[in-house]
Order: structure tokens, then sequence, then C-alpha cells
């Protein structure tokens, strides 16, 4: 039962959302199943972990039905019925959380009613809320364009053709905006995404259209009307111009610079997304050789970390993948006592559900970069997670423990059976089995110099791991020099 999407979304629940979900599920309004309501409270004892024998189906059966043959089906539908109230729980918090989307819920209502004088009057204040704000985003946008779209229904439903409050060019106006920004946004992540993925020579649509859009006049069109989305849509376009041109610095620090002059104007939520854009320019670099970014990189994320903004949403986890990229761009600067209280400070703020083997997992790594490699191997033993980011990541470490303890013999397996795993797992894409392959046989080749020691091969190694951007670069190349240090003139 433990393994159940229903216990796994109780066990995203934060405290205060734990608290709310027990007066929702007592509600009549929301559940009338007294039985359900029972279950739940037997299954609340355990937790927030939700671990332990008495989470068995049967024990379960027993406390609810006291003398009764265990029934499979009964209990099977408690938890189907359980996870349908958590559903609309989930639904409901996230409707009540949008004022935006309640907002155009009741107007639709009011109009639908012919509520005339509430729709007038619900439809100004919520103008007013939506134009009191510095922050010209895709919400804002999409809620405007969907305010206008309602006016306009309005409008036609109530025979009001002379409603002097109503500007039609406006609403045409706000479906452009709405579209350039998600065409804009589309474009940066399939930017980025291409290049993660090695596939950056294909076209696409919004590709096409932007060749044919002069994204620059508009911009231009924005500044000479002193239209108040002039900085939103300059922001955005200097933001597609660094991913464009990632070869020139002078792009990311516009970018940059751009996002320095309006911050005080971004919510946390802005600033987390303009941040990860400007770590995966960064990024990007440091790829392409320019290893000063490394420590720009870092910077930004000490930025986030400090200010608080290293989770997009209030009360959300921090995200595995922007942990494992700010311990590694630390332990590369050899920022060791640094990583030890980052996991320390921040490891509470990870999901429940990955937290112990995240923490284990970014401790053998910090541990291998420091040389302690069986307190590492330690750390990974404990380490029991069914996601293939660790089962990869497990793999890559061990190597590189294995290798630096001399276990040879265990290398060579370990080698063997990652190659098998990697060419029959589908969860992982074919981008990252060829890296974590490359790391395979690069580690096959330091073993050859190790056996037979050749200056002018490991050269030549060391130039094809420069310049094929390999994984653990600096730990194959660290160890390529040591073997060839080790060679007598």
């Amino acid at each position: 039962m433990q393994k159940s999407a229903t216990i796994q979304l109780l066990k995203t629940f934060s405290e205060a959302e734990s608290k709310e979900f027990d007066r929702f599920i007592q509600s009549p309004f929301f559940n009338n199943q007294k039985s359900l309501t029972k279950f739940y409270k037997l299954i609340k004892k355990k937790s927030p972990s939700y671990d332990g024998e008495d989470l068995q189906k049967e024990i379960i059966f027993k406390n609810l039905y006291p003398g009764k043959t265990y029934n499979d089906e009964i209990i099977r539908r408690l938890l189907a019925d359980l996870k349908k109230i958590i559903d609309e729980y989930l639904a409901y918090s996230q409707f009540r959380s949008d004022r935006n989307l309640t907002a155009r819920a009741l107007l639709t209502e009011y109009k639908n009613r012919r509520q005339g004088k509430l729709f007038e009057q619900k439809l100004e204040r919520t103008n007013e809320e939506l134009d009191n704000t510095e922050n010209y985003d895709k919400t804002y946008f999409e809620a405007k364009k969907e305010i206008h779209n309602l006016m306009l229904n309005y409008i036609f439903h109530m025979n009001k053709l002379n409603y002097k409050k109503y500007d039609f060019s406006k609403r045409g106006e706000y479906i452009i905006y709405s579209f350039l920004i998600d065409i804009l946004n589309l474009t940066s992540d399939t930017m980025f995404i291409s290049r993660e993925m090695n596939r950056e020579n294909e076209i696409s649509l919004p590709d096409i259209f932007f060749e044919n859009f002069d994204m620059g006049a508009l911009i231009e069109h924005l500044k000479k009307t002193n239209s108040p989305y002039y900085n939103t849509f300059s922001l955005i376009y200097a933001g597609l111009q660094a991913f464009k041109n990632t070869n020139d610095d002078k792009y990311y620090y516009e970018y940059k610079s751009m996002i320095q002059e309006h911050w005080k104007t971004f919510t946390n939520g802005a600033k987390y997304i303009l941040y990860i854009n400007l770590s995966t320019f960064c990024a990007f670099k440091i790829e392409k050789g320019k290893l000063d970014f490394r420590r720009e990189l870092f910077s930004l994320y000490d930025r986030m970390l400090k200010e608080d903004f290293y989770v997009f949403a209030e009360n959300g986890y921090f995200d595995l993948n922007l942990w494992r990229q700010i311990l590694l761009s630390a332990v590369l600067l050899k920022k060791y006592d640094w990583s030890h209280k980052f996991i320390e400070r921040y490891s509470g703020a990870l999901s429940p559900e990955t937290k112990n083997d995240t923490v284990n997992l970014s401790y053998s790594r910090l541990l291998i970069a420091e040389g302690h490699y069986e307190q590492a191997l330690e750390y990974i033993s404990n380490i029991n997670s069914d996601y293939s980011i660790f089962k990869t990541d497990v793999r890559n470490l061990m190597l590189q423990i294995y290798y630096e303890m001399n276990y040879t013999e265990q290398l060579l397996s370990l080698m063997d059976s990652y190659k098998h795993f990697l060419s029959s797992n589908q969860q992982i894409s074919g981008f990252k089995k060829n890296k974590y392959s490359g790391f395979v046989n690069n580690i096959g080749t330091l073993l050859k110099f190790k056996r037979k020691p050749d200056r002018g091969k490991i050269e030549t190694f060391v130039n094809s791991v420069l310049t094929s951007q390999a994984s653990f670069g600096d730990w194959l190349i660290s160890k390529a020099l040591e073997i060839k240090n080790k060679i007598k003139t």
C-alpha cells in the first residue's frame, strides 16, 4: 500500500496542507463517507513518512472492520476513493490560489446569470488589480486576454454594443502580447533542450516564425510609444539573443544587466526563472571551454540561496536537478566547506520522497572530491532510489571510487554491467547514454595507460576530453596527468 499513488501523493503534503486536507475530507460538502474519513485517519497516523507495518492493508482492514475476514476489494476501493478526494483537494487548492482564475470564473457566472451590474463591478475591480503591477509576465497577459474575451462575450450576451468601457483594439493587442510571450518562452526552451539533447541543427516552426518576424521593430515601437510593456519584451528578447549567441559573452552580460536593472519589480518566481536562464548560459559557455564562467555560475547559485529564491513556488521543494548543479559547481571550485554547509542547511527543502537519497549522493560526491573514498562508498550503499537519475549518478560515482581505490576487478565488472544497463534502459535519453558510455570508455582508456603509460597518447587523450566536453572531464584529466607525471623521463 505504501507504493500506491494515494500514499505517494500524501507524502508530498506540507504540514499546512496536511492540516487543511484534514478539514477538507471531514467536510460533508466534499465527503459523505464516514468509512473513508476513518480510513484516512488510520493512515494519517503514519505521516509524514507513511512507512511501517501499521500501513499493511490487512492491519488497516482489521482496525476498520474488527472481526471481519479481510477483503482486498474494500481496501482498494477506499484507496481509490481517497485518491479521488485528494485530487479534488489539489484542484480546489490550485483554483483558490489563482486569483485571476477565480475572478474569471466568477465573471463567467455573473454573465451567464445575466447579472450585468455585478459583472461590471467585478470586471472593474479585476482590471484594477491586474494593472496594479510592474511585473508584466505571461500570467498578466494571459489574464488580460481572457478578461477582454469575457468582456466581448458579455457585450454580445447582454446586447450592450454601446458599452463605452470596452476598447475593441485592446483585445487584439493582448492576444498578440500573450502569443509573443508564449512563443518567446517556447523558443528559449527549445534552444535549451536542443543543446542538452545535442539536436541544435533541427529547424522548428517557431524558428521559421522568428526568421520572418522583426522582433526588434516591435521593441522599438514599444519604446517610442512609451508602452509599459517595453521592459518586459526587451528583457525576454535579450534572453533570446543570449541563447542564440552563447559564443559572444556581451549578450549574456547585457541580459544580466537588464535583469538587475529591474530586479525590484520581479517576484521570487520570476527571479528563479531568470537566474535559471543565466545559469544555463553559463553552463553552455563552460562546456565550450570558458572555464572562468565557473565562478560566475557559482555566484548565481550563491545569490539564489542567500536571497531565498532557490525554489520556484512558495512552499515548493528544492528542484533535484538544481540541487545537483549547485553542489557540482561548488565541488569543481573546491569549495568543500561551503558544500558541507549547503547540504546541512538546505536538505530540509528537498522533497521527502528523494531527500535521503539526495543527501547520501551529495555527501558521496563531496567525499570523493576530498579523497575520502571509503566514506563515500558507505553513503552510496544507503541509496535505494528507483529514479534513473540516481541510478546513473551512483554508477558514475562508484566507477570513480573503484578506480581511486584500485579495485580493478570490481571496476571492470561495474563497467560491463553499466554498459548493459545504459543500452537496455528506456528512461535514459540517447544523448545521456552516449555521454555516460563515453565516460565508461574513458575509464577503460585510463586503465590501459596505467598498464602501459604513453606520454603522447595521454596528451592526445587529455586534448580529446577537453574538446569533446566529456562527462567528469576534470576528473579524467587529473587522473591522466597523474599517470603522465609518473612516467620517467
